[in-house]
């Protein structure tokens, strides 16, 4: 290949969900992965090399947009950006309420707009959502607060009288999460015009090292309860997620835009149906 036909996979995360689609993407692209963490990064990017690929490994602290900014522009300058996949992000057990806010929803905004600057035709963004967005239904925020989240410069994304990032609240990774699908959601026109497809993926109770933290944290019986409840029965795999990640970034998936796919096993349909049958049994 040459450099202007050079398939390049970017890939922003390189947990348990990234390493996995990372080595799904790589054959016939050269991959830029990024990650905050630099041991992670070195180490998926160590075990890619030893399997023959074509790899740039980059420390990005996503918080950053001019440092976002600046890897999608190196990015793109290596070739055609056919695939962005974004997982990087942190959970309540990880992180407080501040920094949840700064990261699920500021830095995946920001990748979102670093990464639209440089699409072009048939690039492909995938961003991990996750199903606890679903369990916080969008009713229970404004009308304002989710055209805020959508729709709101970098700059001002944090500021809104109804999103205070300064108070522990334990809602505040399922609203990010929700915010993240409202913004591709907003931004799939604009992507559109470019011939660009934006989407979300909202993963379920799924068996990755931060997965585990949760499920042997304090909402770990609840966790195995919807889990017990739902139609599959068990936890998802890593690459059960990355499958779908994978055909999102495809050939077979050129229709679907602005659209999010629950990779739950049947929890949340779960969830609405055992309480109808609840409901009608009383």
């Amino acid at each position: 290949m040459t450099q202007a036909t050079t398939k390049i996979g970017v890939i922003i995360g390189t947990g348990g969900m990234g390493a996995v689609i990372a080595h799904r993407l790589a054959k016939g692209r050269q991959l830029w992965i990024a990650d905050y963490s630099e041991t992670g990064l070195a180490t998926v990017v160590k075990s890619l090399r030893d399997g023959g690929h074509t790899v740039e490994g980059h420390h990005l602290n996503i918080v950053d947009f001019s440092a976002v900014e600046k890897f999608a522009k190196t990015a793109a300058a290596a070739g055609h950006i056919d695939a962005v996949i974004h997982t990087a992000g942190v959970s309540t057990t990880q992180a407080k309420t501040k920094r949840i806010f700064e990261v699920d929803t500021l830095g995946f905004a920001n990748v979102v707009e670093a990464f639209y600057q440089v699409a072009s035709e048939g690039t492909s963004f995938v961003g991990i959502s996750s199903m606890s967005s679903y369990l916080f239904p969008e009713s229970l925020l404004s009308q304002a607060l989710q055209v805020h989240l959508a729709t709101s410069p970098l700059d001002t994304l944090l500021v809104h009288p109804e999103l205070d990032i300064e108070t522990e609240n334990r809602m505040s990774y399922p609203i990010a999460k929700l915010g993240n699908r409202l913004r591709v959601q907003a931004a799939a026109r604009a992507w559109g015009s470019k011939g660009a497809r934006i989407n979300t993926i909202s993963p379920g109770v799924i068996a990755t090292p931060m997965g585990d933290i949760e499920w042997e944290g304090e909402n770990g019986k609840r966790m195995r309860a919807l889990v017990e409840g739902s139609g599959s029965r068990r936890r998802g795999t890593s690459e059960e997620v990355a499958g779908a990640a994978v055909f999102l970034v495809g050939p077979d998936s050129t229709f679907i835009t602005g659209t999010d796919i629950l990779v739950d096993g049947g929890v949340i349909s779960s969830l609405r149906w055992n309480a109808v049958a609840a409901a009608q049994s009383s």
